[in-house]
């Protein structure tokens, strides 16, 4: 078993063998410990990168991402310069290099390398999806929504695609379009009390007619209670069911 980040007092008490065994499980986990990565990498694989074997280049790109998430400039030039040298025209190296420039505020240099992807690679899903956080970043909303419903009519089954696409409908208060965001989840992991909490969540702001507030205040309180018991049927323990739909009762 994988040794834990809990284990040590420094960085500088774990081995190599432990080190790569931390950062294989970030990867396998989808965790993205930033700090911690930048910090094994400083005390403990800096000068040993060369003895990962092949796993060296998966890792470089690992403490890039990293690197650019902690504003370590230096960090993240080395792990894409060793990158490049060895893959020089490769479109995940050029996606490091445009989200380089993203971390530094460049972003029309970052919008040209993403477009020279695209040139090539119409179906490169992770560019398409940068290019939606960096009209995010910008607060520009409405175009990242445009972006985004494009998105997802090519790539339905992309779970996170739907929900930044809900979250980006609730920033602009569109809650009927959020909620057809979380059905389409619905429809193909039903199971996941998540997207039922986040399904109730979202009718309690639905809708707020002036003329027919009380009555459609009380429809909307017993429909979302409906949806959180049904999560609490899916994971018993969930406080957030528990609590919201005993609130929607009293």
């Amino acid at each position: 078993m994988a040794a834990s980040s809990n284990d040590f007092n420094s960085w500088k008490e774990i081995g190599l063998d432990d080190c790569r065994a931390m950062l294989r499980k970030f990867r396998d986990d989808n965790e993205r410990r930033s700090e911690e990565i930048v910090e094994l990498y400083e005390e403990c694989l800096d000068s040993k990168m060369h003895k990962l074997g092949n796993e060296k280049w998966i890792v470089y790109e690992q403490v890039c991402i990293a690197a650019l998430d902690c504003a370590r400039q230096d960090i993240a030039q080395k792990c894409i310069a060793a990158l490049r040298h060895q893959f020089p025209d490769s479109s995940r190296v050029r996606k490091l290099i445009g989200m380089q420039h993203e971390s530094l505020g460049s972003f029309e240099k970052a919008e040209k390398v993403y477009d020279s992807i695209q040139q090539t690679d119409e179906s490169n899903s992770h560019v398409r999806k940068r290019r939606i956080a960096m009209l995010r970043a910008l607060r520009k909303v409405p175009e990242a929504i445009v972006e985004l419903n494009t998105y997802v009519k090519q790539f339905m089954s992309d779970y996170e695609a739907w929900l930044e696409l809900c979250d980006l409908y609730i920033s602009e208060n569109d809650y009927t379009k959020a909620a057809y965001c979380i059905e389409e989840l619905l429809l193909s992991n039903p199971h996941n009390h998540l997207y039922h909490q986040r399904y109730a969540d979202v009718h309690t702001f639905l809708p707020d007619f002036t003329r027919y507030r009380h009555a459609l205040t009380i429809m909307v309180c017993r429909h979302s209670c409906s949806i959180y018991t049904l999560s609490l049927s899916l994971l018993a323990d969930s406080l957030h069911a528990r609590w919201n739909g005993e609130y929607r009762i009293s």
